[in-house]
């Protein structure tokens, strides 16, 4: 027989069958949310990081060609190039993936977009994924109801449409513009490309310096004896 000090166990949340259904599938479709939130993170500082490589190689060369870089020179300007690369991959990237949280602030960043979905979704994703909080606020059946409105409202709306592509778009476009810039360099000269390339890629190389001339032998005839000039 339990004394008054002791505690009946409490029961977990069960969800109707319908009910639990239904915010495994509105569940689904904000984690899809998700997924494309960190491909966008990846993607724009994947593009960031190659536009930065990029328009350090150019700027190596248009200095390598002009000032003939030290050994010394060409390891700080690797150093710099690597520093901005870790610099656009942590604000591109890792920056805002960490900063992306659970599946409730990404519910209530589709309700933005979705002002008809009001509070519904997030509530939905909260209380169908912590049965604590939704039996100390609510019960199975008010909660069922809820998740089974809240896949009704947003039955016809795609959720992937909230994630904002702009920025990622912008760093794709910078980073086609400037390895575009590298590709018509290296098709336009590539001895002075490939020159600088190897001093830029590996700054410590015996590589000799680049030159805007070439010095060409020319064979010319001495008594019928061929003769380099």
């Amino acid at each position: 027989m339990p004394t008054t000090l002791e505690r009946p166990p409490e029961k977990d949340l069960a969800l109707p069958a319908p009910a639990a259904e239904a915010w495994r599938e509105i569940d689904a479709k904000v984690e899809h949310v998700r997924r494309r939130q960190r491909m966008k993170f990846a993607v724009t500082g994947l593009c960031l990081a190659l536009a930065v490589f990029a328009a350090a190689f150019l700027g190596f060369s248009a200095a390598d060609i002009l000032f003939k870089l030290s050994v010394g020179s060409r390891i700080f300007w690797m150093a710099v190039t690597l520093s901005g690369l870790a610099a656009a991959l942590a604000l591109a990237t890792v920056r805002p993936w960490s900063r992306l949280g659970g599946q409730v602030p990404t519910a209530r960043a589709v309700e933005h977009s979705y002002p008809q979905l009001e509070n519904q979704l997030s509530t939905a994703i909260e209380f169908g994924r912590d049965a604590q909080l939704a039996r100390q606020t609510s019960s199975p059946e008010l909660v069922g109801a809820l998740i089974g409105q809240t896949r009704e409202r947003s039955s016809g709306l795609d959720f992937a449409r909230t994630v904002n592509w702009r920025r990622a778009g912008l760093a794709a476009l910078l980073a086609f513009l400037v390895a575009g810039a590298v590709a018509l360099y290296a098709g336009l000269n590539p001895r002075l490309f490939g020159l600088t390339w190897k001093r830029f890629t590996n700054p410590t190389a015996a590589v000799p310096a680049p030159t805007l001339t070439t010095i060409e032998a020319v064979e010319r005839l001495v008594d019928g004896k061929g003769v380099e000039a």
